[in-house]
């Protein structure tokens, strides 16, 4: 059995080398930075003005009111349908073995429930998914000119082949009468139940990431803290 902890924060495109070792990395608190991960945006037209969009992505301290550091995401669902996503590889794993990958991950966000936006609510509108895949996620223009995902991770509220959806940024830990908008509080999220499997390759990699999908046309952001997995060969 191989644990992960992964502490996660929404960002820009980062690359940090991961380390190597005979076992896998496991353990992602992000105090000393992104430690490999990866960010980027789907879903959303390869022409379009970035300004518009407001994408942002990067590692850095949490709000005041938290400690430490975590990965931060933020976009402007302009397209109906915003991706915003971190993503690393996971090596030294045994060759050529399908996994079991169960996810807890903490999440900073400032959105509490109940409340109506546009297209959709600001929190339940927004969903988390987490993802596992053979080959590394990457974005490819579609006919229509859109950048979309290459592997499948569902749409909105819907998972896919390689993505489940572990809940919405809607956070029970802010009340909605008192909430701001400018004050973050963290969240506790799992794949408790849901089916999320992967291959590795012939090295013994696979990739894992996560991410928002959303139907809120607005602006969000939000900060991945922490992130636990635990990968299990099948039938092992």
């Amino acid at each position: 059995m191989t644990v992960l902890r992964i502490a996660l924060v929404a960002g820009l495109l980062v690359v940090v080398g991961a380390c190597s070792s005979s076992e896998p990395e496991t353990s992602f608190a992000f105090d000393e930075g992104p430690e490999g991960w990866v960010s980027g945006f789907a879903d959303y037209p390869a022409d379009a003005d970035p300004d518009i969009f407001e994408l942002d992505a990067s590692w850095r301290a949490l709000p005041e009111n938290l400690d430490g550091s975590a990965l931060y995401s933020q976009g402007h669902n302009r397209s109906d349908d915003l991706w915003m996503y971190w993503k690393r590889a996971i090596e030294d794993l045994d060759a050529n073995t399908e996994y079991t990958v169960a996810v807890t991950l903490e999440v900073a966000t400032n959105v509490p429930g109940g409340l109506v936006g546009i297209g959709g609510s600001p929190g339940e509108s927004v969903f988390v998914k987490v993802g596992a895949s053979t080959d590394e996620p990457d974005i490819v223009q579609d006919d229509q000119g859109w950048w979309r995902m290459t592997v499948d991770k569902g749409n909105q509220g819907s998972g896919g082949d390689d993505a489940v959806v572990v809940g919405t940024i809607a956070n029970p830990n802010l009340d909605p009468e008192t909430a701001d908008g400018l004050t973050y509080e963290l969240m506790t999220l799992d794949s408790t139940g849901l089916d999320l499997t992967a291959t590795t390759d012939g090295s013994g990699k696979l990739w894992v990431f996560v991410g928002t999908d959303s139907g809120f046309e607005g602006l969000t952001a939000l900060y991945f803290s922490t992130v636990d997995m635990t990968l299990d060969p099948v039938g092992g």
